[in-house]
């Protein structure tokens, strides 16, 4: 009677061992959404170092479960452009939950809708992208389609497209597959943009930023037109105080340095100072503040 009671209490502990284990990962994957298994097996048997069930060839056995069970799925190499994975790899193979990628077929299928749809739509569509965004990921081609949708006069429509724009680029690495095209809308947004609009303060911060990660020389050129042309240049001074933008301005110094002795010259003192007030920002450049 105890050897039967030992033998079901020891399956009851591997059966709860397992449902761990599943748990575990898929809290993991839900906030990565998706991961190398190799990395994943690293993750788990350093965060269980003397654990028994997560030693390598334990873990390869039960994440091989969890996939043939349909909880997991492995994603082969010609699949990894469409969720922006960039790999060298050929034999790498990453994991992700099944549920996340049904997500990702409904979320394509939303995101088609976006060619075809009023304003109103549009920006729902973007609202559920970025409401799902860690478990769905748009590819380089998905990110110059919302890049071509920055063609609208619509204001809020625009800052929500460059504030997905910015994380996927910034934050996320992934990047839209036709740069130039992306650059010249950026120029164009950037010429229309003299200011900010008052109920979007970042929107123009954004296309400014992310000049500057692209080291793009346009950026120091509106530079160069914001000191002369706008009334009050400080208005504008955050959209070139930040750590992306101040290596580049840096970089720029004795360009700027010699456009400085041209305004003092024409007498220009205030669009002088705005200047030296962005060097000397650039030079110690503060922290962005999170959710900007």
């Amino acid at each position: 009677m105890n050897l039967i009671s030992n033998i079901e209490s020891n399956d009851i502990n591997n059966i709860k061992s397992e449902v761990d284990f599943d748990t575990e990962v898929l809290e993991y994957l839900n906030v990565k959404g998706y991961v190398r298994r190799r990395q994943l097996v690293n993750y788990l048997m350093k965060t269980h170092p003397d654990k028994r069930g997560y030693k390598k060839k334990s873990i390869d056995r039960k994440l091989s479960n969890m996939r043939k069970s349909g909880i997991l799925v492995s994603l082969k190499y010609d699949d990894l452009p469409k969720y922006g994975i960039k790999e060298t790899d050929g034999r790498a193979s990453y994991l992700i939950p099944k549920k996340t990628l049904k997500r990702k077929k409904d979320l394509d299928k939303t995101f088609s809708y976006l060619d075809s749809a009023d304003i109103t739509t549009k920006k729902l569509i973007l609202e559920e992208i970025s409401r799902y965004e860690i478990k769905y990921v748009l590819s380089p081609n998905q990110l110059d389609i919302l890049a071509e949708h920055l063609d609208t006069e619509d204001n809020e429509l625009v800052d929500s497209l460059l504030e997905i724009l910015f994380r996927y680029i910034v934050e996320k690495g992934i990047e839209p597959s036709n740069k130039d095209k992306f650059l010249e809308i950026l120029r164009l947004l950037l010429k229309l943009y003299k200011v900010s609009p008052d109920e979007y303060p970042i929107l123009r911060r954004h296309i400014t930023w992310v000049l500057g990660y692209y080291r793009d020389s346009f950026v120091i050129d509106q530079l160069k037109i914001d000191a002369e042309s706008l009334e009050d240049p400080s208005s504008v001074k955050c959209d070139y105080c930040d750590p992306l933008i101040a290596p580049f301005i840096e970089e720029h110094s004795l360009e700027l340095f010699n456009f400085q002795i041209e305004l003092k010259l024409q007498g220009k003192e205030r669009a002088s100072e705005f200047i030296s007030q962005i060097k000397d920002e650039a030079r110690n450049p503060k922290q962005r503040m999170e959710g900007f």
